[in-house]
């Protein structure tokens, strides 16, 4: 096993630990009733406890997300994860409890800043959360909440990592810094393995974080330093944005379409069930996850930020945005139906719905995605940054279905590790894990 391929390992294994089954954070509280319309609409006869419910929630299950270190990769991957949606609600909701947490938060961030994780995926996941925080702080007019030098932070990690930092690329020797990366992917077509040109989450969070730091702006001074290295890596950011896309027949599009064929997570791709016995399948324009995907609608909203309204990068990524709502509306989101209470996710962005990481190491043998399984991530509520009212109203729906049922929990949970029943905790809707997730989507469903 190469270098590269170990430590793609590592991260997709924490996207499984702890995107999927997460650990419980809190100790369980005492239920709260809410109302059949949802805590964040109040009736009449709601009570004052139930009109407080999502500060209820906010406190038994956010704060404590606040007190986790990201000295470690799997703390610093999660925090980035968790706190995003609860990060746009404060702003949204022009909560100042709430703005003052997420202030006081990165206070102390910058004050032990270089303890975070040195892996990279993890690392720039985290710092999207503080370049999130810094634009939605300027634009609300609460830029005294912003930690004095944590935009110059921001700013000098992004550049490292685009110009300096090694890069890994599989069996490629490492390349200094990912621009080199980027470029090599974007010129190179011939490969010994499809997926050694795929572009990753740490590309895409450099792209994110360079549109936000041009939206925030910062003094004439870090704006004037700040120009040159941010528009190098925007316009690489558009041009993968425009080459490595492909238009699909409901007016969405897919991001590198077979890019993924010879990797290991995609050879059961066309398998219509898990189950033992099953043969490699390999589908040649295999699509991205559906999963991995969920980060897109706010990547992209931060590349149209970047630009003033009208212009023409800012509509064409608009543009993209609106397309991704249309695929996703119509090939990846599966409403309830009389097969399934739940609300679903087809495996794929192409809305095939085979098997995923089939006999993946922290999965074990014979075990795997099988139809709907990465369902789970839409209880994070990224999708709800696509900015649709088809998405928002789905999101709506299922917060009011809370609790969820038995059907519905363990197509969330996904596959456990090992095959072994989840336990009857696991299975608690009221669990503070459950509560979490229920929380994301009700704010998710408000932005």
């Amino acid at each position: 096993m190469t270098f590269r391929s170990a430590a793609v390992r590592v991260l997709f294994s924490l996207f499984c630990a702890v995107l999927l089954f997460p650990a419980v954070l809190a100790a369980p509280a005492p239920a709260v009733e809410f109302s059949a319309i949802g805590p964040g609409v109040a009736s009449a006869q709601t009570s004052t406890k139930e009109a407080d419910a999502p500060h209820q929630l906010w406190t038994e299950n956010i704060k404590p997300i606040f007190a986790r270190p990201v000295n470690t990769s799997a703390g610093a991957y999660y925090s980035g994860e968790m706190l995003m949606v609860p990060l746009h609600a404060a702003f949204a909701h022009n909560d100042p409890e709430w703005e003052k947490d997420f202030s006081d938060y990165f206070q102390q961030f910058i004050k032990s800043h270089d303890q975070l994780t040195d892996v990279l995926l993890s690392r720039l996941q985290f710092l999207y959360l503080g370049s999130q925080f810094i634009v939605l702080a300027e634009k609300s007019h609460h830029s005294e909440l912003i930690p004095a030098g944590l935009p110059d932070l921001l700013f000098s990690e992004v550049e490292a990592a685009w110009e300096e930092k090694p890069a890994i690329e599989w069996e490629h020797a490492p390349f200094k810094g990912i621009r080199e990366r980027v470029l090599w992917k974007l010129n190179t077509r011939t490969v010994a393995k499809s997926y050694f040109r795929a572009m990753g989450d740490d590309d895409c969070y450099v792209f994110a974080l360079a549109a936000d730091l041009r939206t925030y702006g910062g003094t004439p001074a870090q704006e004037k330093a700040w120009r040159a290295p941010l528009n190098d890596i925007l316009e690489v950011a558009h041009r993968v944005y425009t080459q490595e896309v492909s238009p699909t027949s409901v007016g969405g599009w897919l991001l590198q379409r077979g890019v993924w064929r010879d990797h290991p997570d995609f050879q059961y791709a066309g398998n219509p069930r898990a189950q033992a016995g099953i043969n490699r399948a390999p589908l040649a324009d295999v699509s991205w996850d559906s999963s991995h995907s969920a980060r897109f609608p706010l990547w992209l909203t931060s590349a149209m930020n970047a630009y003033g309204e009208g212009s023409s990068w800012h509509n064409f990524y608009a543009n993209l945005r609106s397309g991704l709502a249309k695929q996703f509306v119509a090939k990846v989101l599966v409403p309830p139906g009389s097969d399934s209470p739940c609300y679903r996710l087809n495996n794929y962005m192409d809305g095939r719905n085979g098997v995923y990481r089939w006999s993946y190491k922290e999965l074990g043998e014979n075990i795997g995605y099988g139809p709907y399984q990465t369902s789970g991530t839409l209880l994070l509520g990224f999708w709800s940054f696509l900015d649709d009212a088809e998405v928002k109203s789905a999101y709506r729906k299922v917060a009011s279905q809370y609790p969820w049922p038995k059907e519905c929990l363990e197509l969330y949970l996904g596959p456990n590790p090992g095959g072994a029943p989840y336990s009857q905790r696991d299975m608690d809707p009221k669990s503070p894990q459950w509560r979490l997730r229920y929380l994301l989507v009700m704010l998710a469903s408000q932005l």
